[in-house]
């Protein structure tokens, strides 16, 4: 994959995301336009819009979409698309009036760009809190999570919706009250304010805590702070976690929530950047710390085996076990998404079959996966919990 460099515009959209964002799991062209009739057609510098919403909304919705890419650029240095494009490759937005639920989702994978806006009805157009959505906050959130994606779910989450807190304040400086045709305060709803009040209290390790962190650190540092770190990050696949792309080709698209944390530290000189990503449970280090199993088991509860794999491994995606590597083959718990089964190097299925956090960590070294949390062995329907299974599917006595 090509990386541009520092001095350079970075596409981050084209370039750093290949998964759709947003609430769609599956890339389409239009939402499905097939039913929503015939399609009214404009364009703008970045973008062309097919819709078949009133005209006042298919303006509206350009105008909010350049203005937040330009809140990209000016506030954190992000060029989330060339400008100009070479070629009539505008991003795409199909904004669609159609049976169905509200969705907002974005498909960087698509050439063209696609942005997908589902509307079921003529009330879904109103602001909030009158049957509608946070339409201009909606769309500056995803092209925040365009711009980059991170290891940890929950971290990306709370980046998209720091960046547009701050985005949307600059949406208002260039539009003002009316950028959205049935207006509404959308900084007073979507802005800084906003934000504190609600990440306030926020568990560590949700998505508020993490946009809340990035809040406090743009504040003191300064925004750019942040849009450089992102743009350091895309210079070098060092800091990316190699993942399978289309056709089985190795794409480098998540990048770590260490390294970004690490880029924070040298560009503010802060060391109490690392205490503060730590206390909110969110990874710091490049290199994992070796874990006993001693130690794995010795922990009082899931939190404070969180706590110990942040501390030592820095994400839950590998780490290092008695001086060997562990590699995570799932990873369960209230807010994240339900996990089906996941298959062992030697064949098993593993299926979680308890409520809470559940983890499961196959080691090449000895061949055994290791639990905490309660797991189910298909399709033999051995139960193991907080426990080790050896290749041949039977629990190992410790």
């Amino acid at each position: 994959m090509m990386r541009t460099r520092l001095a350079t515009v970075v596409a981050l959209a084209v370039l750093l995301h290949v998964a759709p964002c947003g609430a769609a799991s599956k890339t389409k062209r239009g939402p499905g336009t097939a039913k929503a009739g015939t399609l009214s057609a404009k364009q703008s510098a970045h973008f062309t819009i097919k819709s078949n919403l009133p005209e006042p909304f298919l303006d509206a919705i350009l105008n909010v979409c350049e203005a937040s890419l330009d809140g990209y650029r000016d506030l954190f240095g992000l060029y989330l698309y060339p400008n100009p494009y070479p070629g009539d490759k505008r991003m795409v937005i199909y904004a669609v009036r159609k049976p169905g639920k509200p969705s907002l989702a974005s498909h960087p994978s698509l050439k063209p760009v696609e942005v997908h806006m589902v509307a079921p009805s003529d009330a879904a157009l109103n602001p909030p809190g009158q049957g509608g959505s946070h339409h201009t906050s909606e769309f500056a959130r995803e092209f925040g999570r365009m711009a980059v994606v991170f290891d940890n779910a929950s971290f990306s989450d709370g980046f998209a919706a720091y960046m547009a807190s701050e985005v949307v304040t600059y949406v208002h400086s260039r539009l003002g009250q009316k950028a959205w045709p049935r207006p509404y305060d959308y900084v007073a709803m979507d802005g800084p304010a906003w934000l504190e009040s609600w990440a306030h209290g926020a568990q560590p390790g949700a998505e508020q805590a993490a946009a809340l962190l990035l809040s406090r650190i743009g504040r003191e540092y300064g925004r750019e702070v942040i849009g450089k770190a992102v743009r350091l990050l895309a210079m070098s696949d060092e800091h990316a976690v190699p993942s399978q792309g289309e056709r089985g080709k190795t794409a480098r698209e998540v990048f770590k929530v260490a390294a970004f944390c690490q880029q924070l530290v040298q560009l503010t000189a802060d060391g109490e950047i690392v205490k503060a990503f730590r206390e909110q449970h969110f990874a710091t280090v490049m290199v994992p710390e070796s874990i006993t199993s001693a130690e794995l088991w010795a922990a009082k509860d899931r939190m404070a085996l969180c706590r110990l794999i942040c501390d030592r491994w820095g994400t839950n995606v590998n780490g290092i076990l008695d001086g060997s590597e562990v590699v995570l083959l799932f990873e369960t718990g209230p807010k994240q998404r339900p996990v089906g089964t996941s298959r062992t190097p030697d064949g098993l299925t593993l299926a979680p079959a308890g409520s809470g956090r559940t983890f499961a960590w196959y080691r090449p070294a000895t061949k055994w996966t290791y639990v905490v949390g309660r797991v189910k062995v298909l399709p033999s329907g051995i139960m193991v919990e907080d426990g080790v299974i050896g290749p041949d599917g039977e629990p190992v006595r410790r």
